[in-house]
């Protein structure tokens, strides 16, 4: 009696386990669909004269929830995501073209598992906030790398 009880119960555990965990999925996909390309960068001042720069999307409201992924990216937004990979997090093989391919997806996985992130290869908030970042001066000399202020 009391062991077919307890296995109803894990039973109908497992069950709403498998529709929450199923709910989440869906759910994630439907956020990737609706969050924005990164478009832009952002500059934020760090002391006299010297910026970090990171991905952004729109011209006028540098919102940092967006994305940069395979298909969906290449431009100014994605060279500065790739100097950050290649000078930052030593990721050599990534070729700062302003194309998000093959090798800016893989240097991306690298950083998420290092940062223990789910390793997507996509590029979003999390990864931004995480990741090292190229520091410019207001000449455009580079300053080395540090985190998002």
């Amino acid at each position: 009696m009391i062991v077919r009880r307890f296995t109803t119960i894990l039973a109908l555990f497992g069950v709403l386990s498998m529709s929450v965990i199923a709910g989440s999925a869906n759910a994630g996909s439907e956020t990737l669909a609706a969050t924005p390309t990164c478009n832009e960068y952002t500059l934020q001042f760090v002391y006299w004269g010297v910026f970090t720069v990171y991905p952004s999307y729109g011209s006028d409201s540098f919102d940092t929830n967006c994305l940069l992924s395979d298909s969906r990216a290449d431009g100014t937004a994605v060279y500065y995501l790739e100097h950050s990979l290649r000078y930052c997090h030593n990721q050599q093989r990534v070729n700062v073209d302003r194309v998000f391919d093959g090798d800016t997806t893989t240097a991306v996985r690298t950083v998420q598992r290092f940062f223990g992130l789910r390793e997507d290869g996509i590029f979003g908030p999390a990864t931004s906030r995480a990741m090292l970042w190229s520091r410019w001066g207001t000449d455009g000399s580079y300053y080395g790398c540090g985190f998002r202020p």
